[in-house]
């Protein structure tokens, strides 16, 4: 899984001009293991697309995955997780949404080839195990 933090994108802090939305890194249900410098390069051109999701995310104010379409188009919700399309459906980036809380908690992020193989229960997790 990478964070946003590996390409140099802060998601935490409050300042006087908050953004309406908390972001938060969570690790999955599976041990994690720091990743190479290979894997993170892999993804450096992903920056600039994350940014972006980033800076709208903490401004939005998103209620319901109508909300978040008005800005995301081609979001989709399983269970709790919200699947974001990243630098024209090159990434996903899985996030659990807590719209009563206006909180973020970023899951994984990965290449549309990984997410390919990875299995997302209705239940809202991955094989099942982020329930």
């Amino acid at each position: 899984m990478s964070s946003l933090n590996d390409y140099g994108l802060i998601a935490g802090g409050r300042a006087a001009d908050a953004p309406r939305t908390s972001i938060l890194l969570a690790l999955s249900c599976e041990s994690h293991q720091p990743e190479s410098s290979s894997k993170r390069s892999r993804h450096e051109n992903a920056k600039t697309a994350l940014q972006v999701w980033l800076d709208a995310a903490k401004a939005a104010r998103w209620n319901s995955l109508e909300d978040i379409r008005q800005t995301f188009p081609a979001t989709d919700l399983v269970g709790p997780l919200a699947i974001f399309n990243i630098k024209g459906n090159s990434y996903r980036l899985i996030v659990r949404m807590m719209f009563s809380k206006q909180k973020i908690f970023i899951k994984e992020f990965l290449t549309h080839a990984e997410y390919s193989v990875v299995e997302y229960s209705k239940e809202g997790g991955k094989n099942g195990c982020d329930r």
